[in-house]
Order: C-alpha cells, then structure tokens, then sequence
C-alpha cells in the first residue's frame, strides 16, 4: 500500500464524518515495546482507545474546544 492509497483512504473516511487527522500506527506501539506482534499491538491499539478514560479525554476535549471557540452547546433531547 502507497503513501497516496493511505491518503485516499483518510480522505474518503472524512469525506463520510470521520477524523483522520490523528490516527495510531502499530508502529507507536513498536516504538515501545520492541518485540511485539502486529496483532499485539492492534490489540494494544484497540484496548488503549476504548479505555474509559480516553473516550472521556477525548469527549472533554471536544467540550474544551467548543467553549474556545465560543459556540453556543445545544444538547440532543
């Protein structure tokens, strides 16, 4: 897979809502536990991102970044 097929794929994932623009590597994983799986470090990968706190992290930062930017918050019914 090249470089542009990755990109294609990041533009085609925001083109339908999602964010691309900080998304993990099992290389991040790599970096610090040196011999491990890919699978491994997907699992790694999967489990860090579905933690409790981060999903939290993640929902503060975007309540974060609203008030930053002065936009008014209309919560769903």
């Amino acid at each position: 897979m090249t470089y542009t097929d990755i990109e294609q794929a990041k533009a085609l994932l925001k083109k339908v809502g999602y964010h691309t623009d900080n998304m993990a590597h099992v290389d991040d994983v790599k970096k610090q536990i040196k011999h491990i799986s890919e699978d491994d470090a997907q699992e790694i990968l999967s489990v860090a991102y579905t933690h409790d706190f981060v999903k939290e992290s993640i929902n503060q930062g975007i309540l974060f970044a609203v008030r930053m930017r002065n936009i008014k918050l209309r919560y769903n019914d």
